[in-house]
């Protein structure tokens, strides 16, 4: 088990790489604070190594069994590690699923007129589509909507 001050420095050092970007995007209704989330976590003895959100869960790096590393899905509402399947794709929580599949994707990208791709993939709740001709399309994953590069 780590020691308080060691387990106090680094909550501090997480908490002080994350007040800026968790300052420009407010949290949604329910979610904890990355800094809770990292209080949580250290709490139950996990040694936290990094910790960030993405695709509406909380990622965390955690030190297990001498010098491995592993990152685990966190809940954002309760602070509870995800399952281990969650970080295989199966199991997802209904409520971290993207509402728009890739196919829909596929067809809204057709309707602005970039057929030709050269990459698609799902960043952070927005699907990304690369056309060969360098057009690039940022559609958000839940609503199906484009997204500005400004948002």
């Amino acid at each position: 088990m780590k020691s308080s001050w060691s387990r106090i420095l680094a909550v501090l050092s997480l908490l002080a790489l994350s007040a800026p970007a968790m300052a420009a995007d407010a949290l949604p209704q329910g979610y904890l604070p990355i800094g809770e989330v990292a209080h949580k976590l250290i709490d139950k003895g996990y040694d936290l190594r990094g910790l960030e959100m993405t695709h509406g869960y909380y990622m965390a790096l955690v030190h297990i069994d001498g010098d491995m590393l592993r990152t685990l899905g966190v809940n954002p509402r309760t602070a509870e590690p995800l399952p281990p399947a969650f970080m295989g794709g199966k199991d997802i929580p209904e409520e971290f699923r993207p509402k728009v599949t890739a196919a829909e994707v596929l067809s809204i990208a057709a309707a602005h007129d970039i057929k030709d791709l050269a990459a698609l993939s799902l960043d952070d709740d927005v699907w990304v589509v690369e056309a060969r001709n360098g057009g690039i399309l940022r559609i958000d994953a839940m609503t199906g909507q484009p997204v500005s590069d400004k948002q």
